[in-house]
């Protein structure tokens, strides 16, 4: 519902977020880009309510506004969820069209607004296109924030692809799931991250359950670069996947 275009409701929804709630969870789209949330946040600064309130931001760091410095130090706590599902190229193809350089300018645009009140927690949604990338993105995320994490820098594993299932990592062809498990597996890191990799070696799915998934997977993938037009297709970036896949069609 477009609540937000009835200029008296949204006025109440103001008022009620301004004076009741003092927790507040802001997802998307893109929260960043709604000018909606802007007026919010002006709104309950004016009404001298910030100060009571809890705000998380769910966001894909493509975007970042400079009214945020004014109103981030005035919460009671602030937590930036980052969806970065990758490093560098990877998470520019599978959050197209996002570019690295911003995400990386993004997060310091929350880092040097951290203070004593804000955490940045990266929260990547972990699907087939980047397993075989985990270990690296979990090394970058502890090089970025200085080798550890702490009340200021998180990480979460809230955030599993399963729909549609052909993006989960469990329909990957055996023989590359565990390849992709040994690797993983030279790194450690928690319970959470050895668990996805014992998941990577479980067969889960029958033989024709997982020809119907591999063939639907490489169907929408390769619709979506045909439509998108992209030099770096799926194939070119996971080419042992590519390689997996055909081997498993014969």
């Amino acid at each position: 519902q477009e609540w937000y275009k009835n200029k008296e409701f949204k006025l109440k929804m103001f008022e009620h977020i301004s004076t009741n709630i003092k927790q507040l969870n802001v997802i998307g789209g893109e929260p960043t880009l709604i000018p909606e949330f802007y007026e919010l946040f002006e709104y309950c600064d004016q009404q001298g309510t910030l100060g009571n309130k809890s705000v998380t931001i769910v966001t894909n760091l493509t975007n970042t506004n400079p009214r945020l410095t004014k109103w981030l130090p005035k919460l009671n706590e602030w937590t930036i969820w980052a969806s970065v599902d990758g490093v560098g190229e990877r998470t520019e193809y599978i959050r197209y069209p996002s570019n690295w350089n911003k995400i990386l300018e993004s997060l310091e645009f929350y880092r040097n607004l951290l203070g004593t009140n804000g955490k940045i927690t990266l929260s990547p949604a972990i699907q087939l296109l980047n397993i075989d990338q985990l270990d690296d993105i979990v090394k970058w995320w502890l090089d970025w924030c200085g080798g550890e994490l702490n009340e200021r820098y998180g990480f979460t594993w809230l955030a599993t692809v399963w729909y549609p299932l052909i993006c989960n990592p469990s329909i990957a062809p055996r023989e590359w799931r565990l390849r992709v498990a040994d690797k993983l597996s030279k790194y450690k890191f928690d319970t959470n991250y050895e668990n996805i990799i014992k998941e990577l070696r479980r067969d889960q799915h029958s033989p024709e359950k997982y020809e119907e998934l591999q063939k639907a997977f490489i169907k929408y993938n390769d619709k979506q670069d045909q439509f998108r037009n992209v030099k770096k297709t799926w194939r070119a970036l996971l080419p042992d996947l590519d390689t997996a896949l055909k081997e498993s069609m014969h």
